[in-house]
């Protein structure tokens, strides 16, 4: 009798452990939020990141924090990489021709936002380029240059020649937080705690000209979009405000409620998009949250990697969109037959480097195309519509 009570105890005890195990291993779905593991090595609260052959690169922190960190999303592992040369707490990053370039920061005593450094993964080594020509603020890459919104004037680094020029004057648009690089242009934010929180930008460096478009009025404190991050996932673009996630659609000028959370206050968080997940570093809350790191799921992907299938996937019939994720964290979306997307996967899979693809792009007007760099595309995607 007393074996049995034993056996019946040790099968009721396994059947909690798997019951937990099974609990622990639930993730979140499509429209959901996820807490991941802490960041190591520092704070990645006020941290900028990029995204650069697979792999995310979180620049800096609170508190004076000037690391370098990587983070591996496949795996979900970490690693740390030579510091900056100089303090990098709200300093902005860009990925361009797979280099960081990380402008600005403040090491608590003094601002240093002029500062303007690169960082090349192949070496692991900083290099200092010439400081901004003047107080400066959030940046984007745009084909091959550098366009940061700054206090006055709107900046642009070529790294071809190693020079910045000034451009138009946009004192009157106020200071811009956060920016995001779509269609070849520029939008961002406007910080500010009065009526101008939820005011946003577009500007197109090829006119050098600023329009400024719908209010973010859905939004009310604490949930303005002035200090919160922006990305771009499928042509919209997105905003990590206090406590909520905001979709912006350009083709409409519209704003929408995306997600209402309590998990994440995107308040000067580092945030960036890849493979249908956003990843966001840090927390506005500060405190225990400054390593926090979460994760919100656009869209379930399989991993790009996956050798099993490393052109997941095949196409069936119908119409696809092809999503493409580039090296500067953006995505771009196309809509393709099943026989341009076989021919996508074939050039991908037996391209150079340097080889490009050219592709119609319907959001540049008729007979617009894109042409993509293969070293510069991260991993991709088909879907049915």
């Amino acid at each position: 009798m007393k074996k049995k009570i034993l056996l019946l105890a040790l099968f009721v005890f396994m059947f909690g452990m798997f019951s937990f195990i099974g609990q622990g291993e639930v993730q979140a779905g499509v429209g959901e939020w996820e807490e991941l593991d802490p960041a190591p090595f520092g704070s990645v609260h006020r941290s900028s990141a990029v995204v650069i052959n697979n792999k995310i690169y979180v620049v800096g922190g609170f508190y004076g924090t000037n690391t370098l960190k990587v983070f591996d999303y496949i795996n979900e592992t970490w690693s740390e990489l030579r510091a900056c040369p100089s303090t990098a707490v709200n300093s902005k990053s860009v990925a361009l021709n797979d280099k960081i370039y990380t402008l600005g920061g403040s090491n608590l005593t003094e601002d240093i936002e002029r500062e303007f450094r690169t960082y090349d993964p192949a070496t692991d080594e900083w290099s200092i380029l010439p400081s901004a020509p003047s107080d400066t603020g959030s940046m984007v890459a745009i084909n091959g240059k550098i366009y940061v919104a700054g206090k006055q004037n709107y900046l642009m680094y070529d790294p071809n020649t190693n020079q910045w020029s000034i451009l138009s004057n946009r004192s009157q648009w106020g200071m811009a937080p956060s920016a995001v690089a779509l269609n070849n242009k520029m939008y961002m934010n406007n910080y500010s705690t009065t009526v101008h929180a939820h005011r946003f930008y577009v500007y197109d460096p090829a006119t050098d000209t600023t329009e400024e478009l719908a209010s973010a009025s859905i939004a009310t404190y604490p949930s303005y979009i002035s200090s919160s991050r922006l990305v771009t996932y499928n042509g919209k673009i997105y905003a990590l405000a206090r406590f909520s996630l905001l979709e912006y659609n350009p083709m409409t000028d519209q704003w929408s409620t995306m997600s209402n959370t309590s998990i994440c206050d995107g308040d000067y968080s580092a945030a960036v998009v890849v493979n249908g997940k956003m990843y966001v570093f840090g927390n506005g809350g500060g405190g225990i949250y400054q390593s926090m790191v979460q994760r919100y799921i656009f869209e379930e992907s399989d991993d790009p990697t996956d050798p099993e299938d490393p052109t997941d996937p095949t196409p069936t019939t119908g119409n696809k969109a092809l999503i493409i994720t580039l090296d500067n964290g953006f995505d771009k979306t196309y809509l393709v037959t099943n026989s341009q997307l076989e021919a996508f996967i074939d050039w991908f899979e037996s391209a150079n480097d340097n080889d490009f693809y050219t592709i119609n792009n319907p959001l540049g007007g008729k007979g617009a195309k894109d042409y993509l760099v293969h070293d510069k595309i991260v991993c991709w995607r088909a879907a049915d519509i």
